[in-house]
């Protein structure tokens, strides 16, 4: 009898990180304490995330810039900036309603009047401005500065769809 593709059903992805997380919780209860010796494996899979998180916006940011003609650049920024305005909004409100209804801190003392040295002064706006423009693209790829690096792969693909 002949299998088809059709008749062998795959596990999803989702399914695997299920599968996954309720392997960990089994894992951590059976072994208890003793699993905190595997830490170093998760500190390497998240340093493996952070190490490609830069590279993979700024290569697709500069791929969506390069590739939209005028025509479409306008309409795909409106949506852009719509869904910005819509998720901040949400967020903020979500906020709002949680602080209100938790209220974090209250009852935390943390440091004493006389243990404040001096209020810290707030940059300016063109020092805001300013430090969205990198000098040194890798030095903020490095240090995972995300704006510069935004701003650098937009400029970037503007370049490459202008050819």
């Amino acid at each position: 009898m002949a299998t088809t593709a059709t008749s062998k059903k795959s596990l999803s992805l989702t399914t695997w990180i299920l599968i996954g997380t309720i392997g960990g919780i089994v894992f951590g209860s059976l072994v208890g304490p003793w699993a905190a010796n595997l830490k170093f494996v998760g500190d390497i899979f998240i340093r493996l995330i952070q190490m490609s998180v830069v590279l993979l916006v700024m290569t697709s940011v500069m791929a969506a810039v390069g590739n939209v003609d005028n025509a479409g650049a306008g309409k795909m920024g409106f949506h852009t900036f719509k869904w910005i305005i819509i998720f901040t909004l949400v967020s903020a409100s979500i906020g709002l309603i949680l602080g209100t209804v938790i209220k974090p801190g209250v009852g935390i003392t943390i440091a004493d009047a006389s243990q404040i040295t001096g209020p810290v002064e707030a940059a300016s706006i063109q020092d805001t401005l300013l430090g969205f423009v990198p000098t040194n693209i890798i030095a903020s790829m490095a240090s995972g500065a995300m704006v510069p690096c935004i701003l650098f792969s937009i400029v970037f693909g503007l370049a490459m769809g202008s050819y």
